[in-house]
């Protein structure tokens, strides 16, 4: 048959842990402040209309289903990349 690479499980969980778990700070502040400007904007868009009491469902919805998704995404793509650079250059 034909030969397979070797799978190094251990490896490939410890770079889960660094990538995926130690970015979470970063996601959680991101998705804070992005949260805090969301806020704003539909705040200040529907004290028009007198809406004002709906920008917390407003943000918490937005967030958790359009744009949490993409945050997180986007940052842990971010870190892997750095992550990737700083071993490759050999800086840490």
């Amino acid at each position: 048959g034909m030969a397979s690479p070797p799978i190094y499980t251990r490896l490939i969980l410890a770079q889960m842990v660094r990538i995926g778990y130690f970015s979470l700070p970063v996601v959680g502040l991101t998705a804070f402040f992005t949260g805090g400007v969301l806020a704003l904007q539909i705040y200040l868009g529907g004290n028009r209309f007198g809406a004002e009491a709906i920008v917390p469902q407003v943000v918490v919805l937005a967030v958790t289903r359009e744009l949490g998704p993409v945050i997180a995404g986007l940052m842990i793509a971010v870190i892997a990349g750095m992550v990737s650079f700083f071993r490759w250059k050999k800086w840490f």
